[in-house]
């Protein structure tokens, strides 16, 4: 009398071990931004396109995603594919949990750094009308026909101007008055010879011979205010 064949227990156990294996589903990321293949980047362009949450995201199409600037029509359906795999309940609850503002980009550590001035000093004010000058002769018509001298000297000029805006200097005193008028004239002198196709050579030089002196005294007042703001 032949017995029906039994099952082994390791096939009996096999099976109920597979249909679990496909029934699990990988938990949701801290974030839509940590969705795979999205990333802080083009998870802003989704909010700036008003997609925020998971429910969001996994509620719009795949052209409506692919609309957006940034994002692929592959990497649109690879969102959709991957969030297709979590319930509507799971997508809602995420959704009010991580419900975040809009990814914030790298912060500028090397500007922050710097030490700002509570107020623009005068002579702040007066250095960055002349480097509009500067900028204004130099791509004029007339910037083709500026002398080496003169170039040379806006060069160092220009240096010196941006080194008393970002440092913050302030002397006061008499000379630096004086001083002040002096970049007021020149800036004008600059500002007119722009205007002109052909600037005449001796005032080219007179306005060298200028910046110069005026470039000399902006260094010994950046000097003489970084002594006394290191004594205090």
């Amino acid at each position: 009398m032949r017995t029906k064949p039994s099952i082994g227990k390791s096939d009996a156990e096999r099976k109920p071990q597979q249909s679990d294996e496909r029934s699990e589903v990988s938990a949701l990321p801290s974030s839509p931004s940590a969705i795979p293949g999205m990333g802080p980047i083009r998870y802003r362009a989704l909010c700036k396109a008003g997609l925020r949450t998971f429910r969001d995201i996994s509620q719009s199409t795949v052209d409506t995603l692919a609309s957006i600037p940034g994002i692929t029509e592959i990497k649109a359906t690879s969102f959709v594919s991957y969030l297709s795999q979590f319930s509507a309940d799971q997508l809602a609850a995420a959704s009010d949990e991580n419900n975040e503002a809009p990814v914030k980009g790298p912060e500028l550590n090397q500007w922050e750094a710097q030490t700002v001035p509570a107020s623009v000093s005068a002579l702040a004010i007066e250095t960055t009308r002349a480097l509009t000058g500067s900028v204004r002769i130099l791509t004029s018509p007339a910037g083709s026909e500026l002398r080496h001298r003169l170039l040379v000297s806006i060069d160092r000029f220009a240096v010196e101007c941006q080194s008393v805006i970002i440092e913050g200097v302030n002397p006061r005193s008499s000379e630096t008055e004086k001083q002040l008028r002096r970049i007021r004239k020149v800036t004008e002198a600059l500002i007119d010879m722009s205007k002109r196709t052909d600037p005449d050579r001796k005032e080219q030089a007179r306005c060298a011979d200028e910046l110069s002196e005026i470039t000399s005294w902006l260094s010994k007042a950046r000097l003489e205010w970084a002594a006394t703001k290191h004594a205090e």
